[in-house]
């Protein structure tokens, strides 16, 4: 048996904390990116039919959850399969950069939140 110092020990005590850490953002990252895959083929199904189902190849190549929400965000407010079909594109481009998807994505949580409220007879 080999000898491990304690210098060793606390170096693979801290290994072994930072890839738990590591391993639980990405499962989370999964999950979500799993959960809004999910939103987005029920969301497609309930307003398209399976017209809306014939988009789910492409929409599934995409990996960030930020585009992904952003995406749910979209669909609720197209009226029509074509509006939807033109929006993934310019979506796709405006969440290149992660910061202005993130953005956008609460904009428009905040716009469905609004818009979904009923106003309350006096």
């Amino acid at each position: 048996m080999t000898y491990i110092s304690t210098l060793e020990r606390k170096a693979l005590a801290k290994g072994q904390q930072v890839g738990q850490q590591v391993g639980q953002q990405v499962g989370q990252q999964v999950g979500r990116q799993d959960g809004l895959l999910t939103g987005l083929e029920v969301g497609l199904k309930l307003k398209f039919g399976d017209a809306g189902l014939a988009l789910l190849p492409t929409i599934s190549q995409i990996t960030d959850p930020d585009t992904l929400e952003t995406l749910l965000h979209t669909l609720v407010e197209c009226d029509s399969l074509a509006d939807f079909e033109r929006a993934i594109p310019q979506v796709m481009s405006r969440c290149a950069t992660p910061d202005a998807c993130r953005s956008s994505s609460r904009l428009q949580r905040r716009r469905v939140s609004t818009a979904s409220t009923p106003a309350r007879a006096s």
